[in-house]
């Protein structure tokens, strides 16, 4: 696969005008490197976040002492080859990769991905149940949004907060009842 060039800013310095000049891209390294996963939309896709060396899974103990763990709001990533800031929508530490997953969306558009607020009111009004379960893994944990015959799970590092799994599962759910 591919891996694209990544830089993880603060919002106030999200401008890929600016960001790519080529007088400040050549005194800036990538952060991060990403690797595409799913096409949710044009404007929406899951990447699979990786270290510097571009080969190297980041490190999920890294990434949650990391400030955008707490605040994932304020920041974006900016991808070489893109014109657009990308907000983080979910950030999932998926525990059988060992992959932190990224879904990003494009700053120009309105996030399908529905806000922690919005998912929990949903599978609420839907009558699914969701449950977490300890894997035999230390420190790792499966959460299953279930309605019906129709189950999803992803297992996470149990430091990850609901409230970056949740509107993941949400629609992952819904796709799965085919609404």
């Amino acid at each position: 696969m591919v891996r694209i060039a990544a830089w993880l800013v603060h919002r106030t310095h999200a401008d890929p005008i600016v960001h790519f000049l080529p007088s400040n891209l050549a005194q800036r390294a990538p952060t991060h490197f990403l690797e595409p996963l799913v096409d949710h939309s044009g404007t929406e896709r899951t990447f699979a976040l990786y270290a510097l060396d571009a080969v190297t899974p980041y490190p999920f103990p890294l990434w949650r002492n990391h400030q955008v763990f707490m605040r994932q709001s304020d920041y974006r990533f900016l991808l070489d080859g893109s014109a657009n800031a990308w907000r983080i929508v979910t950030a999932v530490h998926e525990t059988t990769s060992r992959q932190i997953e990224i879904t990003l969306s494009t700053e120009a558009t309105d996030l399908s991905m529905p806000t922690y607020a919005e998912a929990d009111a949903r599978y609420r009004q839907l009558g699914a149940s969701l449950s977490r379960m300890q894997l035999k893994e230390k420190g790792a944990e499966r959460v299953t949004l279930e309605l019906g015959s129709v189950h999803v799970s992803l297992d996470i590092a149990t430091a990850d907060r609901i409230e970056m799994v949740l509107p993941r599962l949400v629609v992952m759910l819904e796709r799965g009842l085919g609404l």
